[in-house]
């Protein structure tokens, strides 16, 4: 038995705008409906075309093609993966089986191969939307998605295409613009930074010495510092310790070397006179 309607209840179903359904049998004599269709001529040319490949399908692979429908689709794409020999396992891999696990088997595991259609799955990308998920990871998902039902589709799963006609979410990538050399090198001239750091030495002035090599610690600055004016009359410099002359002459002055600066301790000195 194979007939089409509509079901909106209009006075006048021929001229309304709502689409035909049609009803007909599988091979194994199931009832089955399916809808989307604007015209009558649309819904007999489907009609024909099921009752011409029900007659040219043989009972054996109508049985299996009728089976494999009634999977689900957690079911089937737990099948697929293994499949896809050539999908990279550390990249692409990852990421298809995120879109499985995450969205596709949450929201349409539970559902059978052969009751999936377009409308279904636009109803999931619009389920996508109202979660938040981004655009481009919309397009991912929805990809993996056509792959596992087209895949079910060419093995005779279903009788029409889960996804003809479904249209992927407009993404639209952000532009980045890749500077040239000139500007770079511009850039790096413009942010350079007047002057060397300074390596900070315990009683060393922090300024930079243009005469002191790479990996070389600046001196103490001896004798060089303004003394405070307490009483009126002409500034004067304090003479510097006897034991600091030598760091006046640029010598490095090494943190761990506390000799150079300080000399001897007072047993060291006591020991060199005995």
């Amino acid at each position: 038995m194979r007939s089409f309607f509509k079901g909106c209840g209009c006075a006048r179903p021929t001229r309304c705008p709502h689409p035909y359904t049609i009803r007909f049998r599988n091979g194994s004599g199931k009832q089955l409906e399916g809808g989307g269709f604007d015209t009558q001529d649309d819904a007999i040319e489907r009609l024909t075309q099921i009752y011409t490949e029900k007659k040219r399908t043989a009972p054996s692979v109508a049985e299996a093609r009728r089976e494999l429908g009634q999977k689900t689709v957690a079911e089937y794409a737990k099948q697929w993966r293994p499949r896809q020999r050539r999908m990279t396992e550390y990249s692409t891999g990852e990421h298809v089986n995120s879109s499985i696990n995450v969205h596709i088997v949450p929201r349409l595991g539970s559902r059978k191969l052969i009751s999936v259609t377009p409308i279904v799955v636009e109803r999931f990308l619009d389920e996508l939307e109202a979660d938040g998920v981004g655009r481009g990871n919309q397009v991912n998902i929805l990809r993996t998605l056509k792959e596992i039902l087209r895949d079910a589709y060419d093995k005779g799963a279903m009788a029409d295409d889960p996804v003809k006609g479904v249209q992927e979410p407009e993404y639209v990538r952000q532009k980045v613009a890749i500077p040239d050399l000139a500007y770079v090198k511009h850039a790096a001239h413009r942010h350079r930074p007047v002057g060397r750091p300074t390596v900070p030495v315990a009683g060393a002035r922090r300024q930079p010495e243009a005469g002191l090599h790479a990996g070389q610690m600046p001196c103490a600055q001896v004798g060089t510092r303004e003394p405070v004016r307490r009483h009126p009359g002409p500034p004067h410099h304090s003479p510097a310790p006897p034991r600091l002359t030598a760091c006046a002459g640029r010598q490095p002055l090494m943190p761990s070397n506390s000799r150079a600066v300080h000399g001897p301790t007072p047993r060291a000195a006591a020991a060199r006179k005995s």
